[in-house]
């Protein structure tokens, strides 16, 4: 699932910078995973997030993330 939250952050990012600052506004979003941590990874654009989290938090983050980007109709996945 961490692999899944970098896929994601990466291609947002190279997709659309903008949207990808309009996260870092978002304090929830900003607090879980650019703030301290405890097992990070680092993007193609250099930044440290946080990938230490259950996969319900990751599929919640990009879903919230996919809200405030309005991109919600063309992000889905598939668990298996």
């Amino acid at each position: 699932m961490e692999k899944m939250l970098k896929i994601f952050l990466n291609d947002l990012w190279n997709r659309d910078s903008l949207n990808y600052d309009r996260i870092k506004e978002n304090d929830q979003i900003s607090r879980m995973l650019f703030r301290p941590h405890n097992a990070p990874a680092t993007l193609e654009n250099g930044t440290v997030i946080e990938t230490n989290f259950s996969a319900s938090v990751i599929l919640a983050i990009i879903a919230k993330i996919s809200e405030i980007c309005d991109i919600t109709d063309q992000v889905s996945y598939t668990v298996k």
